[in-house]
């Protein structure tokens, strides 16, 4: 029997209802899902908007799943085995079959990884592989780096990690370690994953029509025995008329959705069930790597500058101001980030010192003077206002000006700042606490700290095994943050999940959102 692993990724799904199905239909019914975007590629190895991992999700199945109670438990594997040094594990394949009628086998698992971790293939998650011994070599052009996965019989998997990894059956629920057919893969001519008829799925359901304007539909495939009370079709579907997805889950187009637009206060809940979680946190993040950021004292002088009372007077009465850099809702081993006793931020509001300061540091500057400096947000109305409200604190109390930049998308931001092209950046932050840490020392972005004690408290959150060692591993790296002038706390922002008071099972998983279709039922 697999363990229960009370870990950083252990409560990854919130129950939001329960249910038997005693009382349920025992007639199937259709599902419609509202989406922001229509999917580009369910290609599970390239899948990145919502739309596109919420199909994933229902149409792959991995070696592992999560159970009702959020708990990582066997799916495809049938057995594993975890050497005494905790860095190899080894899992033998239950019978299944791809939608074609094809087994699937070992190598399937196993080339997945392969072109994940081809740089060729620039999968959006790839850091999550970096767990496998060579896959971080592989990632950064290494080609005659040994890849820790092998498959000595079509029944075997086996994966060598570069270090113990007490999280490793959760990540192996992650869209990108779902299966691969190699030989239907080749057979695509590069257009896997691209529409209906260039994909092959081993999961509950299949795609049998896409779309791309209107609806990605999601059929429940042969395979499945399980078929009564569960939906036998799943509608993924963008508005035609520019509607939010909480006005059409109102005038019923669809029954269950996702709404990160803070716009659910207008949910009637004697009609729907409204679960709002703050998931995400906004800092701004200054460039260490620019004149304006190395120099630590104009950087401090930013931080102290910022009345955070001043912003919250116009700010939805839904968002809330962040203290860390970890959302309030951020799951730390076992736990709720908002059960622990955080650092206090170092850098309180003081407009005369932030002045003074702000003055001495312009001398030590080339030219002695500010250079043109550009805030970068994503394109979002609310977060708009708020950091509108923040450059002009920092023109009142220093005499500062900074313009405001905006991207269309928070993909397109996070690229930006990783790649290091922005001086300032009010930067979204959501995850386990591990993954948002890890961004802080990734070597290859530029929000890497560079501090030794950061990168070891990170590891050793990693490889926690209880939730003491979790979670002061965790108070370190945030004491560290917080007496970081380059990385500035500002809001956090709710999640709601909305759905149809008639649909009973219904749990959203906390890392991305997505929901297992084939565990709702319906009253």
């Amino acid at each position: 029997m697999i363990k229960k692993f009370t870990s950083i990724l252990l409560i990854l799904i919130f129950i939001l209802t329960s249910a038997t199905l005693c009382g349920c239909s025992s007639k199937n019914f259709y599902l419609y899902f509202a989406i922001d975007t229509m999917p580009y590629n369910i290609d599970p190895q390239k899948a990145e908007t919502y739309g596109e991992l919420l199909a994933v999700r229902n149409c792959f199945r991995g070696l592992t799943k999560y159970d009702k109670n959020g708990n990582a438990v066997l799916d495809l594997a049938k057995t594993y085995t975890v050497s005494n040094d905790g860095l190899v594990y080894t899992f033998t394949l239950n019978d299944a079959t791809w939608g074609n009628g094809e087994k699937v086998t070992a190598d399937d698992f196993l080339f997945a990884v392969e072109r994940a971790t081809d740089p060729i293939t620039a999968s959006p998650n790839s850091p999550l592989l970096e767990c496998i011994s060579g896959a971080a070599e592989r990632l950064n052009g290494n080609t005659e780096a040994v890849l820790g996965i092998s498959s000595p019989d079509p029944q075997t998997i086996v994966y060598t990690l570069t270090k113990p990894d007490s999280t490793f059956l959760s990540t192996l629920t992650r869209a990108i370690f779902m299966p691969c057919n190699r030989e239907y893969f080749e057979s695509c001519g590069g257009k896997y994953g691209l529409d209906r008829k260039h994909i092959l799925t081993n999961g509950t359901y299949y795609v049998s029509q896409w779309l791309t304007d209107r609806h990605l539909k999601l059929s429940l495939a042969k395979e499945v025995s399980e078929r009564q009370n569960i939906a036998e079709n799943v509608f993924l579907t963008v508005s035609a008329k520019n509607k939010t997805n909480v006005q059409r889950i109102i005038d019923r187009e669809v029954g269950i959705t996702v709404d990160s637009l803070n716009d659910y206060s207008k949910i009637d809940t004697s009609k729907f069930t409204v679960y709002a979680s703050y998931l995400k946190s906004y800092c701004l993040v200054i460039n260490p790597n620019t004149d304006f950021g190395a120099n630590t004292n104009i950087t401090a002088a930013f931080a102290q500058s910022i009345n955070h009372a001043r912003y919250t007077v116009n700010m939805s009465e839904r968002f809330k101001t962040a203290t860390t850099v970890l959302p309030e809702n951020c799951i730390v081993f076992d736990s709720n980030i908002d059960t622990l006793s955080t650092p206090k931020y170092s850098f309180e509001y003081d407009a005369e010192k932030s002045r003074n300061d702000f003055l001495t540091a312009l001398k030590e500057l080339p030219g002695k003077k500010l250079p043109d400096i550009q805030v970068l947000t994503v394109d979002s109305p609310e977060i708009k206002t708020i950091l509108t409200n923040i450059v002009s604190q920092w023109q009142s109390n220093l005499g500062a000006y900074v313009n405001i930049k905006t991207v269309s998308t928070e993909t397109e931001l996070n690229e930006t700042v990783n790649e290091g092209n922005f001086t300032i950046a009010l930067v979204p932050f959501s995850g386990n606490a591990y993954e948002i840490l890890k961004r802080f020392s990734d070597t290859s972005s530029a929000l890497y700290l560079n501090d030794p004690k950061f990168d070891l408290a990170v590891q050793k959150l990693h490889i926690s095994n209880d939730s003491e060692s979790a979670k002061a591993s965790v108070n370190t790296c945030l004491q560290i943050l917080s007496d970081n002038s380059r990385i500035i706390p500002i809001i956090n922002t709710p999640t709601a999940f909305i759905y149809d008071i008639e649909y009973e099972n219904v749990r959203f998983s906390i890392i991305d959102g997505t929901v297992d279709f084939s565990c709702i039922y319906k009253k």
